[in-house]
């Protein structure tokens, strides 16, 4: 995980780093996303206990009193933008009272549950790699990526793998391939029958989010990634 000094550094430069992963504790096991911030104001969505989503932090914005923005993505694999926004994600309200901060969940310390990236140098092979008009990376594979801005990453993943007790669960391909620039220091979360898998990865520009929730079987439920609003 970044150092809290790394994120310091990185909140400086644009406002949308300030959105971290979030999930909700409600004893209904959900919770309503309103329009604007009062429980009178129109439900856009709910949320559910162990689903994530974006919130904004009220040290950055506190003009909502006890309501804080959110970002629900509308894709619960992250396959459409780097980007979190109002084009990905639906934008709305909750109380405060009802979120709960990833790193706020409670750590796990078991030894049943483990996860794995297996990485190597960035290299062009079998890669279709679009380039701008300046001569900088924005597209591999035809998909935006995360970790590098506008050029061509370090680091990539050659694959991830949960484990549960003895048995190995590969994470598909397509959930790989457009983050870049990771390692293996996150932080291991537990939620009810879920595991929660956390950590910052790539530096200055191309610094995102990354949060996996996979099931007690291993299932993958959820990726979010995310950078700029």
């Amino acid at each position: 995980m970044k150092s809290p000094l790394v994120i310091f550094l990185l909140l400086l430069g644009t406002v949308g780093l300030t959105a971290q992963s979030a999930t909700i504790v409600d004893a209904d096991g959900w919770t309503n996303v309103r329009e604007k911030p009062s429980k009178d104001s129109e439900v856009v969505t709910r949320v559910n206990q162990g689903e994530f989503f974006f919130w904004v932090d009220p040290d950055y914005n506190n003009d909502y009193g006890d309501w804080i923005e959110v970002y629900v993505p509308k894709n619960r694999f992250t396959m459409t933008s780097t980007q979190v926004n109002t084009n990905t994600s639906v934008r709305g309200f909750i109380h405060k009272s009802r979120i709960v901060p990833v790193e706020d969940l409670e750590n796990y310390t078991g030894d049943l549950f483990s996860f794995l990236y297996t990485l190597e140098p960035f290299n062009t092979s079998g890669k279709r790699i679009d380039y701008d008009e300046r001569g900088e990376v924005y597209r591999i594979n035809g998909r935006s990526f995360f970790g590098s801005d506008l050029e061509a990453p370090d680091v990539q993943i050659v694959k991830a793998e949960v484990t549960i007790g003895n048995k190995t669960i590969p994470i598909h391909e397509v959930f790989l391939e457009d983050i870049y620039e990771c390692d293996n220091d996150f932080e291991i979360y537990t939620l009810n029958n879920l595991f929660i898998i956390h950590q910052w990865n790539g530096d200055g520009a191309g610094a995102y989010e990354l949060t996996w929730v996979f099931s007690e079987q291993g299932k993958l439920i959820q990726r979010l990634v995310g950078t700029i609003i």
